[in-house]
């Protein structure tokens, strides 16, 4: 089952909710979070479904894309790393961490080198599994 990035935005605000001392760090990853999103969204843009090779645009979002997700996973790895074991955060932290492959598509990179964020994603609409999953707007973004 593919882990969508509207379901890690929801773990952070569900472990923030009624935890005022959690505010600032919520909103901190949220913005990372649509940084993401962003970025795909620029990526999208430079995409050609109809050509068989992209442009040096492309390739160009694609990369900053790359670098911001490995960006992302290591600075949760910090995180949850510096964290108590019952800390609150730890659970949004773990649950990004433990479907990096769903999120990323790094288990699909040798026949397929594209992870999923949907168009409907990147915008802000909501997705849900099943309807994301043969959305033909779904595009892909290496790992």
């Amino acid at each position: 089952m593919q882990h969508f990035w509207v379901h890690v935005r929801r773990d952070y605000i569900t472990c923030a909710a009624g935890q005022d001392s959690l505010t600032r760090w919520c909103d901190q990853w949220i913005e990372r979070i649509a940084g993401i999103y962003r970025l795909n969204r620029a990526r999208l843009h430079e995409y050609d479904p109809g050509s068989a090779t992209q442009t040096t645009a492309f390739a160009t979002a694609q990369d900053a894309l790359k670098k911001a997700l490995d960006a992302l996973f290591a600075e949760a790895g910090r995180e949850l790393a510096a964290l108590p074991k019952d800390a609150r955060q730890r659970k949004p932290l773990r649950s990004m961490i433990k479907h990096r492959e769903g999120l990323t598509g790094s288990s699909t990179i040798r026949s397929s080198p594209w992870t999923t964020i949907s168009r409907r994603q990147s915008s802000g609409l909501p997705s849900s599994d099943a309807s994301s999953a043969s959305d033909p707007t779904v595009s892909r973004v290496p790992d």
